[in-house]
């Protein structure tokens, strides 16, 4: 069975070719880090900053890399640590492939997500989760690991501050803040350092009530073009925590096949469909 999406077995039964041969290009050299903190303050109206913000999301449409992880489950527990290979694409069709391994274990987890739905292979408990991209975990679920692809998706690639929202901005010493509403509700709140413009906070709402946290830093110069090489991903509803260091990135990798983002559900292995009750708008 094949299903559109990105998956962590997919690595074991039928994109072991594909996954590596895209990320023999992320290899050996270290990242450059720019400090922007030395740099010179620049000024911005609302409008040119909101425009900033806009014109670098614009420019992003996939990424590429390897990296060190680490998850937590909550704060009273130490962060587990794996090594991992990642792809996303925003366009044409979104889509999200993170693999996460150790030494002597090929495969520790494997996170697959089309857009829609996503795919959470874990080969030591011999089961799949799976259900719709919104999806939210809670305090109350019992897995070890946490790992929501959607919310991994707005680490990844910052969102645009939509034309038709409300928002306003603040001078909040070292950063300005970018406040998006939702009718009279905070939505969105979005922290930019004043020397290169970079999105280094944001916190996503829903009714009002934080739900998660993004924290980007280790900004590193790719060719020209910043990207965080250190990302710290909270989730404020289950208290889990997820933190990505990049060692090598590609920004818009070209050629990546569709099939990357396909998922092959292994053999006898128990399937969980999500409750669909639990998913958040």
């Amino acid at each position: 069975m094949i299903f559109r999406t990105t998956g962590l077995s997919l690595i074991i039964v039928i994109t072991v070719p594909i996954a590596f041969s895209l990320l023999t290009g992320c290899g050996g050299s270290s990242l450059r880090i720019v400090d922007f903190s030395q740099m010179p303050v620049r000024t911005a109206t609302p409008e040119e900053l909101v425009a900033e913000v806009n014109r670098d999301a614009a420019s992003l449409q996939g990424i590429k890399g390897k990296l060190g992880m680490g998850l937590q489950k909550d704060a009273a527990q130490g962060a587990r640590r794996c090594s991992g290979m990642l792809i996303a694409r925003k366009l044409p069709d979104s889509g999200l492939y993170l693999k996460g391994y150790k030494r002597l274990i090929p495969t520790f987890f494997t996170l697959v997500s089309d857009g829609d739905r996503f795919w959470f292979h874990i080969p030591r408990d011999d089961v799949v989760y799976t259900g719709p991209v919104d999806f939210a975990w809670s305090r109350d679920d019992s897995l070890e690991l946490y790992l929501n692809a959607r919310d991994l998706f707005r680490a990844l690639f910052v969102g645009r501050v939509e034309s038709s929202s409300t928002w306003d901005v603040k001078n909040e010493g070292e950063y300005y803040v970018i406040t998006v509403f939702d009718s009279d509700r905070v939505a969105r709140t979005i922290q930019v350092e004043k020397q290169g413009f970079n999105v280094v906070h944001e916190t996503y709402y829903n009714e009002g009530i934080a739900q998660i946290e993004i924290h980007r830093e280790k900004f590193a110069d790719l060719n020209g073009r910043i990207y965080p090489s250190s990302l710290v991903l909270r989730d404020l509803v289950s208290g889990s925590s997820v933190m990505l260091d990049f060692t090598a990135i590609t920004l818009d990798p070209v050629d990546v096949p569709d099939e990357a983002f396909e998922f092959r559900i292994p053999d006898d292995v128990e399937v969980k469909e999500i409750d669909t009750e639990k998913v958040q708008a």
